[in-house]
């Protein structure tokens, strides 16, 4: 018996959509992380764990005292932090580096770091034996990150955690994957979780091939005895015929053949439709690649050209100062991130290097022909519109390279004619990317605003994939150390 405890739980939506169904396992003192692809139904299950859904089928047993914090918490309230925290431990306190807090601030006025590191306090202060916490570094900065880390490393009770963090991910003792096709547990933690699933894939691969050279086989010998069977069945007629058989007889037997003949026909199409059904559950089994590999000549940026050049920036929204004399050169092709704790001034900088912003006080050169922000909104995209019209729009192609190049975005099919409205936060990115760079005219510096943020693992990877066919200048902020690896980022620019 585990501290949760899950049997063939099902739930499905008030119109009789099914989410999932019969999903079994336990939890206990052990450290768990839940994946899977945004809407594959991660929250539901949580909600259902700590009895904020009630399940359509099964049973769940689950132990006293767990706490539990969504992703959509809100603190903002007028309590100050002395009065929502009561009587917190000092300790606790101190390890989440906040010993030294204004007590009479109101929540409402903390950083979404400072609140989320408030709700930890609170929860810990209450000695759970089990914490359920959901997308829990979500918009932290790095530092903010590193104390829920450090705080994941030392709890040594029940946890599960859902989250697109891999560095969070890689603290777990073992990962829950969950599927349109069911939940599956590896043990491990996300490196080991990935390397279990090449192998998977793999194995995948050698059988989806397997069953369809069985699948053609079938089929070539189906067709091969239905043509024996009508040779057979023409000669026994033309025989007949020829030593005079009545034609009552002749009908009887014709009709005898054909029967026999239909029969073999049905049992080879039996055995023909198992072994491509056996294909189709291979084949949905194969996760889809991630990979995109497109030339990008257009955006190459020759090396040590002068990109941006500002000079002694001063910046601050009424009072409150955000950039005091800041300096800063960006010479090609170079990749940077752009770090600081939230608040400190990285998106107005941002703003401020594409003109959208006018500093106060100093002088911003720019030295490429087509500079790009994308913001987190990627507001550059028509919602209404569809995938294949911004494509038009934006890129200045015609109709048909448009699609060739969407396909190699990995945009297939009726995905061009989707709405961007209707498309998930990756496919948004990735769709906005395929727009700006693969254009007459695609951008030599190219900035992005938190990219990753509420992005599943798939979303994740095929951005980088996209980013690495880039050849311009990369200006990135993000919070996200593993993804700043996988792009190649190579410099940091602190505020």
């Amino acid at each position: 018996m585990g501290y949760i405890d899950v049997n063939n739980l099902s739930y499905s939506l008030d119109d009789s959509t099914r989410i999932f169904s019969e999903l079994s396992f336990s939890l206990d003192k052990e450290r768990t992380g839940l994946v899977g692809e945004n809407g594959v139904g991660k929250t539901t299950l949580l909600k259902i764990l700590v009895k904020e859904i009630s399940l359509s089928n099964g049973s769940l047993k689950i132990g006293e005292n767990i706490a539990y914090l969504p992703q959509d918490f809100s603190l903002n309230t007028n309590k100050t932090v002395s009065e929502f925290l009561d009587e917190p431990d000092f300790k606790i306190l101190k390890k989440f580096q906040l010993e030294d807090v204004d007590f009479n601030r109101n929540i409402s006025e903390l950083s979404g770091g400072e609140k989320m590191k408030i709700a930890l306090v609170k929860i810990l202060s209450s000695n759970p034996e089990f914490i359920i916490l959901d997308e829990p570094t979500n918009n932290l900065d790095a530092e903010s990150k590193e104390v829920i880390y450090q705080m994941i490393k030392d709890w040594k009770k029940g946890l599960l955690i859902v989250s697109h963090d891999r560095e969070l991910l890689n603290l777990m003792d073992r990962i829950m994957e969950l599927t349109p096709q069911g939940l599956k547990i590896y043990g491990g933690n996300f490196e080991s979780y990935q390397y279990q699933k090449e192998v998977e894939k793999e194995a995948l691969k050698r059988q989806f091939v397997s069953a369809k050279q069985k699948k053609e086989k079938a089929e070539k010998q189906a067709k091969k005895t239905e043509e024996k069977q009508q040779k057979r069945m023409k000669k026994g007629i033309t025989d007949r015929q020829k030593i005079g058989m009545p034609k009552s007889m002749l009908n009887l037997m014709k009709d005898t053949a054909q029967a026999t003949a239909s029969r073999l026909t049905k049992t080879h199409q039996k055995t023909v439709a198992s072994i491509a059904k056996k294909v189709e559950e291979i084949k949905k089994q194969i996760s889809p690649e991630n990979e995109i590999v497109i030339k990008l000549p257009k955006t190459y940026v020759p090396k040590n050209k002068m990109v941006i050049k500002a000079i002694g920036i001063d910046f601050a929204y009424g009072e409150k100062k955000i950039l005091n004399d800041f300096n800063l050169e960006i010479y090609g092709p170079e990749r940077l991130c752009l770090s600081g704790k939230n608040g400190s001034g990285k998106t107005t900088l941002a703003k401020l290097l594409i003109g959208q912003l006018v500093p106060q006080k100093g002088e911003i050169k720019i030295g490429v022909e087509n500079v790009v922000y994308l913001d987190q909104d990627t507001t550059v995209l028509k919602g209404e519109e569809t995938l294949l019209t911004n494509m038009v729009r934006l890129s200045g192609l015609t109709e048909g390279i448009s699609k060739e190049m969407l396909v190699r975005f990995l945009f297939r099919g009726i995905d061009v004619n989707k709405k961007i409205e209707i498309l998930s936060g990756g496919e948004r990115i990735r769709a906005a990317l395929a727009c700006l760079l693969s254009g007459n005219k695609p951008p030599q510096l190219l900035i992005l605003d938190e990219p990753t943020n509420n992005l599943d693992m798939e979303g994740i990877e095929k951005l980088e994939s996209a980013l690495n066919n880039y050849e311009g200048v990369l200006l990135v902020i993000s919070h996200d150390k593993k993804f700043l690896e996988n792009i190649g980022i190579t410099k940091e620019i602190k505020l």
